[in-house]
């Protein structure tokens, strides 16, 4: 062998080396990613185990199971109110005559209490009113926690027309 082909022979040698050394190297970096992954999904597995654990329908169910019984205690309390209302009476006093402005509040709010609201707020001013004229009151007031606003229409003592909203309809 002679010295050029001894010395090319060392140099693709040498080219060799240093390509599997390179490719070494690479393989040694995905090792190390492939284990880094490993450990990543034995964590997502603890992760899924403790999820599994965790019993999230029992908890919706006594949620919903805590309200139903608190829609359940709310009607109660409208039913107590108005056998509350119902059952007491007041005696009017001899001689005294109470207004056509409170009478029609009064059957205004017995009204909307009957259909299931609360919090009830008239907004018009009923001191000034006369049995025989045409009203247009404003409501304000509640039902199952929702406000809702609008007119009642009464006239000769008696209530025409109600027409309330929920606020909440205005939105899309």
């Amino acid at each position: 062998m002679s010295p050029l082909q001894f010395s090319l022979f060392f140099v693709a040698l040498l080219v060799a080396y240093i390509l599997m050394h390179v490719r070494l190297v690479r393989f040694e970096r995905y090792l190390r990613e492939i284990s880094g992954l490993k450990q990543l999904n034995d964590r997502m597995a603890g992760v899924s185990d403790v999820l599994k654990r965790l019993s999230v329908h029992s908890l919706e169910d006594r949620v919903d199971q805590v309200h139903g019984e608190l829609r359940q205690l709310v009607a109660a309390v409208g039913r107590m109110e108005r056998a509350l209302r119902d059952h007491t009476t007041v005696e009017p006093v001899i001689g005294a005559e109470v207004p056509y402005g409170a009478r029609l509040r009064a059957m205004i709010e017995e009204r909307l209490i009957d259909n299931g609201f609360t919090d009830i707020r008239i907004v018009t001013d009923l001191g000034q009113t006369q049995p025989e004229q045409e009203v247009e009151v404003m409501v304000e007031c509640q039902k199952d926690q929702v406000a809702h606003k609008g007119r009642l229409l009464v006239a000769a003592g008696s209530i025409l027309r109600v027409n309330l909203r929920s606020v909440t309809q205005s939105f899309p």
